[in-house]
């Protein structure tokens, strides 16, 4: 057995970590021999003890530093054998690796040279990272940015704006290919043509949602697409806060553009600030649901965002030259408006603003005569400029 494929079905053990193995490593013993007889690394590790004996004895103050550390992190212990015995049977490693070269999927380890650099650095980094893509070295220039699913238009489009602006610098976008905030982020991204990582809260051959099938393949094509979960793992609740901490690790910062007081985007945030990276929040309206939680870490000391430049601004303190310099979404649209608009139509999209407006709200705040508004607005939709909406409401695109 080759140590990848050692390494590799030791990561089907949720409670093995890197730290484990690091321990492992010291005490001269390779994966491979640890997984073919995990019963000799306690008699490696204890040769007083009787053949066949498990028995732990956490008493180490007599043992070398090494075994400290492998009985300190309860690695070595009955429990933990048995579940190895159990993997060894049950889990077919060689199949696995053949199934991810035929679909072109790259396994990273923690201790490969290709394994993110500042991710490695979190409390609890993922032992193994499966791949669809590609992760290069400028990936460690990343921004992450999450949000509320069901978000508002402004969210959505500010998130995409940001998003674009940023990859448009040289920034990796980080997000997690949920609905709202986390598509609209690697979609700014990809039509900047920059690069974009999306971070799976299932295995990396099931695509959650499914709608985001076109999307996925868009990123791996062009950025990378990864999962600490093995093949066939389905999308469950519970994988998505441990998949949180790898959107966190992968960056030099997050930004929260919208989420409600209980939204897993903050526990994203919670987890940055724990690791020492950056927190930023877009803010938005006080009686929006969807901006309660963006506005509670502005209160709490993240820092406020109206525009790329405030999260340029930071990288370029650590990065200097390597952080492009851009011309914002709204200088290039303030170009294109004052060629595509008439006086009439370029009012009528200062009315409505970020709002979702009716005919007569419209009417009340332009001062336009019924007929001549529902031409410009009509105009406006065929351009693609305005959107109707359920319920008689219009919003600007």
């Amino acid at each position: 057995m080759e140590e990848r494929e050692a390494i590799l079905l030791l990561s089907q053990i949720p409670s093995v970590t890197p730290a484990h193995l690091v321990s492992l490593k010291t005490t001269g013993l390779s994966f491979s021999e640890f997984i073919q007889n995990p019963k000799d690394a306690l008699s490696f590790c204890h040769p007083e003890r009787s053949e066949g004996s498990v028995e732990v004895n956490i008493d180490s103050s007599a043992s070398p530093q090494n075994d400290k550390s492998l009985f300190r992190n309860n690695f070595l212990n009955p429990g933990i054998i048995q579940t190895i015995e159990e993997i060894k049977s049950s889990t077919n490693s060689s199949k696995i690796l053949k199934d991810c070269d035929k679909n072109k999927i790259q396994i990273t380890t923690f201790f490969d040279a290709a394994y993110p650099k500042f991710l490695k650095e979190i409390h609890k980094p993922p032992l193994v990272l499966y791949v669809k893509g590609e992760l290069i070295p400028e990936d460690e220039i990343a921004v992450s940015i999450v949000g509320a699913r069901y978000a508002s238009a402004y969210g959505m489009r500010i998130a995409k704006r940001i998003s674009y602006e940023l990859a448009e610098a040289g920034v990796t976008i980080v997000s997690g290919l949920a609905r709202g905030i986390d598509g609209e982020a690697h979609k700014g991204a990809l039509e900047a043509r920059g690069r974009t990582i999306a971070v799976l809260g299932s295995g990396i051959d099931v695509v959650y949602p499914k709608e985001h099938e076109k999307l996925f393949k868009e990123i791996s094509e062009s950025g990378a697409v990864v999962s600490e979960f093995p093949l066939g793992t389905p999308p469950h609740a519970f994988n998505f806060p441990q998949r949180n901490r790898i959107i966190a690790g992968f960056s030099q910062g997050i930004l929260v553009v919208e989420a409600h007081y209980r939204s897993g985007s903050l526990i994203t945030a919670s987890l940055a600030s724990e690791e020492g990276r950056e927190v930023y929040a877009l803010p938005g309206p006080v009686d929006s649901v969807q901006s309660n939680g963006t506005n509670q870490l502005l209160k709490e000391g993240a820092k406020l965002v109206t525009s790329s430049e405030d999260i340029l601004s930071d990288l370029r303190d650590v990065f200097g030259s390597l952080i492009a310099e851009v011309i914002s979404s709204e200088e290039k649209e303030d170009i294109k408006d004052a060629q595509d608009f008439n006086p009439e139509e370029e009012k009528l999209i200062q009315v409505l603003g970020a709002d979702k407006l009716t005919l007569d709200d419209i009417q009340e705040k332009s001062d336009f005569d019924f007929s001549g508004l529902c031409a410009i607005l009509t105009l406006l939709e065929l351009r693609g400029k305005v959107k109707k909406l359920a319920g008689g409401l219009y919003e600007a695109v």
